[in-house]
Protein backbone atom coordinates (compact mmCIF):
# COMPACT_ATOMS: atom_id res chain seq x y z
CA UNK A 1 0.00 0.00 0.00
CA UNK A 2 2.87 2.17 0.62
CA UNK A 3 4.83 2.00 -2.49
CA UNK A 4 1.09 2.57 -4.93
CA UNK A 5 0.35 5.88 -2.45
CA UNK A 6 4.73 6.82 -2.96
CA UNK A 7 3.99 5.76 -6.91
CA UNK A 8 1.10 7.64 -7.33
CA UNK A 9 2.95 10.71 -5.25
CA UNK A 10 6.45 10.93 -7.01
CA UNK A 11 5.65 9.06 -10.23
CA UNK A 12 7.15 5.72 -11.83
CA UNK A 13 10.82 6.78 -10.52
CA UNK A 14 12.82 5.91 -7.69
CA UNK A 15 12.45 7.26 -4.69
CA UNK A 16 16.30 7.27 -3.95
CA UNK A 17 17.04 8.71 -7.37
CA UNK A 18 14.54 11.60 -6.65
CA UNK A 19 15.87 12.51 -2.82
CA UNK A 20 19.32 12.85 -4.22
CA UNK A 21 18.04 15.14 -7.44
CA UNK A 22 17.00 17.39 -4.55
CA UNK A 23 19.30 17.46 -2.63
CA UNK A 24 21.47 18.46 -5.66
CA UNK A 25 18.91 21.28 -6.62
CA UNK A 26 18.73 22.68 -2.93
CA UNK A 27 22.85 23.18 -3.37
CA UNK A 28 21.54 24.99 -6.33
CA UNK A 29 20.02 26.70 -4.97
CA UNK A 30 22.39 27.72 -1.82
CA UNK A 31 24.79 28.53 -4.68
CA UNK A 32 22.14 30.97 -6.18
CA UNK A 33 21.67 32.70 -2.86
CA UNK A 34 24.86 33.23 -1.96
CA UNK A 35 25.62 34.27 -5.28
CA UNK A 36 23.35 37.02 -5.01
CA UNK A 37 23.74 37.67 -1.21
CA UNK A 38 27.72 38.75 -2.27
CA UNK A 39 25.71 41.27 -4.50
CA UNK A 40 23.82 43.20 -1.78
CA UNK A 41 24.50 47.08 -0.55
CA UNK A 42 25.95 46.72 2.80
CA UNK A 43 25.04 50.45 2.95
CA UNK A 44 21.34 49.83 2.24
CA UNK A 45 19.13 50.10 5.18
CA UNK A 46 17.17 46.95 4.52
CA UNK A 47 20.26 44.57 5.18
CA UNK A 48 22.45 44.50 7.72
CA UNK A 49 25.84 46.12 7.35
CA UNK A 50 27.80 42.85 8.50
CA UNK A 51 26.83 39.66 6.51
CA UNK A 52 24.39 37.42 8.35
CA UNK A 53 23.21 33.88 7.07
CA UNK A 54 19.92 34.13 9.30
CA UNK A 55 19.13 37.60 7.79
CA UNK A 56 19.74 35.80 4.17
CA UNK A 57 17.14 32.66 5.44
CA UNK A 58 14.08 35.28 6.99
CA UNK A 59 14.69 37.66 4.17
CA UNK A 60 14.00 35.20 1.38
CA UNK A 61 11.24 32.85 3.42
CA UNK A 62 8.84 32.87 0.70
CA UNK A 63 11.62 33.05 -2.35
CA UNK A 64 12.81 29.27 -0.72
CA UNK A 65 9.60 27.72 0.14
CA UNK A 66 8.54 29.32 -3.26
CA UNK A 67 11.64 27.77 -5.08
CA UNK A 68 11.40 24.42 -2.99
CA UNK A 69 7.64 23.60 -4.24
CA UNK A 70 8.91 24.84 -7.68
CA UNK A 71 11.58 21.89 -7.16
CA UNK A 72 9.60 19.11 -6.46
CA UNK A 73 7.05 19.70 -8.88
CA UNK A 74 9.54 19.58 -11.75
CA UNK A 75 11.73 16.73 -10.56
CA UNK A 76 8.32 15.00 -10.03
CA UNK A 77 6.73 15.71 -13.52
CA UNK A 78 10.26 15.98 -15.63
CA UNK A 79 9.74 12.73 -17.22
CA UNK A 80 6.02 13.18 -18.37
CA UNK A 81 6.51 16.74 -19.21
CA UNK A 82 10.35 17.18 -20.60
CA UNK A 83 10.89 13.76 -21.51
CA UNK A 84 13.73 14.18 -18.89
CA UNK A 85 15.32 11.02 -16.72
CA UNK A 86 15.76 12.88 -13.05
CA UNK A 87 19.55 12.55 -11.92
CA UNK A 88 21.99 14.38 -9.94
CA UNK A 89 22.95 17.11 -12.87
CA UNK A 90 19.13 17.51 -13.61
CA UNK A 91 18.19 18.29 -9.81
CA UNK A 92 21.31 20.88 -9.62
CA UNK A 93 20.30 22.73 -12.95
CA UNK A 94 16.67 22.68 -11.70
CA UNK A 95 18.03 24.01 -8.20
CA UNK A 96 20.37 26.83 -9.89
CA UNK A 97 18.25 28.04 -12.80
CA UNK A 98 14.41 28.15 -11.86
CA UNK A 99 15.77 30.07 -8.56
CA UNK A 100 17.12 32.56 -11.16
CA UNK A 101 14.38 32.31 -13.42
CA UNK A 102 11.57 32.62 -10.76
CA UNK A 103 13.26 35.62 -9.16
CA UNK A 104 13.88 37.05 -12.73
CA UNK A 105 10.28 36.61 -13.53
CA UNK A 106 8.65 38.11 -10.59
CA UNK A 107 11.13 40.67 -10.51
CA UNK A 108 9.61 42.20 -13.75
CA UNK A 109 6.34 42.22 -12.70
CA UNK A 110 4.87 45.21 -12.13
CA UNK A 111 3.62 45.46 -8.14
CA UNK A 112 0.59 47.92 -8.05
CA UNK A 113 1.25 51.28 -6.70
CA UNK A 114 -0.34 53.42 -3.53
CA UNK A 115 -2.36 56.00 -5.93
CA UNK A 116 -3.50 52.69 -7.78
CA UNK A 117 -5.60 51.57 -4.84
CA UNK A 118 -9.48 52.88 -4.10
Amino acid sequence: MNNIILTYLFGEGDIGTLAAAFFWALVGVAISMLYESNLRDPDSTRTPRKYSTWFLIKDNAIRIVRTVLVIISVLVFSQQVFGLTVNNWIGFGVGLGFDRILALILSKIKKPKDEDKP
